[in-house]
């Protein structure tokens, strides 16, 4: 008799277990964007019958998700906490999302695994997997293009450190973002505002993050200048922004943050301290692959709405 049950996620309790099920996985399983709570609601909406959970001690102790489009599947995210394996649970689960998969008509399934991960390889071989040699995976990554922008006025004299817009860049990097130019300004509006245009203008930079100058000092300029550039305002997105802030700090309705668009950027002011950076940016970032593709007019995106 098994130890373990296996059933169906539930968003509201399963969600933060599981996140840190994942992340204590040392290798093979990579978190990203993809696996934000808004993009895993989005996942249960498709199929909420293909992502499973053993669950055992009334504690989370493994997972995997499966995807269908109709004819075949994906299977993923399979993962079994470290002081449960070898008693079969990553091989009830993934029996589990193949007869689901098998029930909905999916004719083939797939997974990836990397090459040099021995152990895993092993595993799907002993389950019935099989290396297919005759299929090659081309992979195009399509992540978001960034530029940063820090404003301050000590820092571009080089009499405090810039941890702000490193900061921002470890999360892009995280998320597999590449930052295309990153760079430390004075709080002057209009050397703000050229780079601001130069950058947007350029087709390069699909996103500007400027960070600092926001509030209420008499050189806080970043507002003004964003707003002197852009064509369309955004104003969602900085609503988000102090909604969720509030929820950690009344200060934030101090902050006079503004986002919005020239030509196909977004352009989106953040906070001056590296922790209000990344957690503003946290906040919108899973808004944004679908609002440059709305920008690119990608007749794709209307999919997403």
């Amino acid at each position: 008799m098994r130890r373990f049950q296996i059933r169906e996620f539930e968003f509201d309790k399963d969600y933060e277990p599981v996140l840190k099920l994942w992340q204590s996985i040392e290798t093979g399983i990579n978190i990203g964007r993809s696996d934000t709570p808004e993009e895993i609601q989005k996942k249960i909406q498709r199929d909420p019958d293909l992502f499973l959970l053993a669950e055992a001690e009334r504690k989370v102790v493994g997972s995997v998700i499966g995807g269908f489009d109709g004819r075949r599947g994906m299977v993923y995210h399979l993962a079994v906490h470290d002081q449960y394996r070898k008693q079969g649970i990553g091989s009830a689960l993934l029996a589990e999302v193949e007869k689901r998969l098998k029930t909905k008509g999916c004719l083939k399934m797939y997974l990836l695994v990397l090459a040099d991960n021995s152990s895993v390889l092993k595993f799907y071989e002993e389950c019935g997997w099989r290396h297919a040699v005759e299929d090659l995976i081309f992979m195009k990554e399509l992540n978001l293009k960034f530029g940063i922008i820090t404003l301050s006025d000590r820092s571009s004299r080089g009499e405090r450190e810039d941890l702000s817009g490193p900061a921002l860049a470890s999360f892009l990097q995280a998320e597999n973002c590449p930052v295309l130019k990153q760079i430390i300004l004075p709080d002057d509006e209009s050397a703000l505002r050229q780079t601001l245009v130069a950058w947007s203008d350029g087709g390069e930079i699909e996103i500007i993050l400027t960070t600092g100058s926001t509030g209420f000092a008499p050189r806080d300029i970043a507002p003004e200048a964003t707003k002197a550039v852009i064509q369309k305002e955004a104003p969602g997105l900085a609503e988000l922004m102090r909604v969720e802030s509030l929820k950690k700090t009344k200060h934030a309705a101090l902050s006079r943050a503004t986002a919005g668009i020239r030509g196909q950027t977004v352009i989106i002011n953040l906070p001056g301290s590296p922790k209000g950076a990344v957690e503003n940016l946290g906040f919108v970032f899973p808004l944004l692959p679908h609002a440059v593709q709305l920008l690119h007019e990608d007749p794709d995106s209307e999919t997403s709405h």
